[in-house]
């Protein structure tokens, strides 16, 4: 009996250590492909920061990848080869050797040990990097999933994503993969109000900065607010309350940081009800703003 039941605990251990082993590769896996992003020098002046590529290729028996450097807005670029590996949940990578290059001889290509991590939250892999034959480059990296197609060995892919991450990451945006999944899975909410009142309660504030970080992670995108009252008072004095409800949701975006031409008002009144006006729970369920994306 006990050797049976020994032997059961050792086969569920490896089962065990087999399945997460496997969830472990399915996320490493996750790494394969293109990522673009920049390196910040220690000076941490992202505004001149240097344009990374990087191309994971993640098999079962280990990691390989190259790099490729381009200094924006010019002709200036190399590309290098990486030795890669895991370490935790971390992927470590070395700069070996400079397959292709152009500065016309006035800048000096660095080769760097890399330290990443991929942020499930933010969706970049960021870390840090030093190099073993300059002193001084080192600092930051971040990048993110590209959609670029070219191969990095191609002459001078497109750059006009660069300028744009800059102004996202100083916004404190997320990667676009992680913020094209939360406007997809994004569920609405009303905001409701107490009776003849148009202030905004403490508890609603996270859930509407969390819709302004949405909005403004697409540039494409705006949001509808309309406001809504139960049927206490008149047709007149109900349309100018869900207009202030609007209104001060409205202010309140606006003093998150959204643009006021990427904001639609709407207001109803007492028109539009989801519940009965003859009990005080379906009237708090109509003393509402709701919203949608346009």
């Amino acid at each position: 009996m006990f050797y049976e039941y020994s032997t059961m605990r050792h086969i569920i251990a490896a089962l065990v250590f087999i399945n997460l082993f496997s969830m472990h590769m399915q996320g490493q896996k996750y790494l394969n492909g293109l990522w673009q992003g920049i390196l910040i020098g220690d000076t941490g002046n992202i505004e001149t920061s240097q344009i990374v590529y990087l191309n994971i290729v993640v098999a079962d028996t280990g990691i390989i990848g190259s790099s490729r450097e381009e200094i924006y807005n010019t002709n200036y670029f190399t590309t290098k080869t990486l030795v890669c590996k895991f370490r935790n949940d971390s992927i470590l990578m070395t700069q070996r050797i400079l397959l292709d290059q152009d500065a016309s001889k006035t800048y000096k290509w660095c080769l760097h040990d890399i330290a990443l991590k991929y942020v499930d939250s933010t969706g970049y892999l960021q870390g840090e990097y030093s190099s073993y034959n300059c002193s001084k480059s080192k600092g930051k990296i971040i990048l993110y999933k590209s959609k670029q197609k070219k191969n990095i060995t191609d002459y001078k892919p497109d750059q006009s994503w660069y300028k744009k991450m800059i102004s996202d990451y100083h916004s404190g945006l997320y990667a676009p993969d992680v913020r094209d999944m939360e406007r997809i899975n994004f569920v609405f909410q009303p905001i409701y109000f107490d009776h003849d009142k148009d202030e905004i309660k403490p508890e609603y504030e996270d859930f509407l900065r969390k819709m302004v970080r949405v909005v403004k992670s697409h540039s494409d995108l705006r949001i509808k607010v309309t406001g809504h009252t139960d049927a206490v008072g008149s047709d007149i004095y109900n349309v100018d309350l869900s207009e202030r409800r609007a209104k001060a949701i409205t202010n309140f975006f606006i003093q998150c940081g959204l643009d006021e031409d990427r904001i639609v008002v709407d207001f109803k009144g007492e028109n539009n009800p989801v519940e009965t006006n003859s009990t005080s729970e379906g009237k708090q369920k109509n003393r509402r703003v709701d919203f949608s994306f346009i």
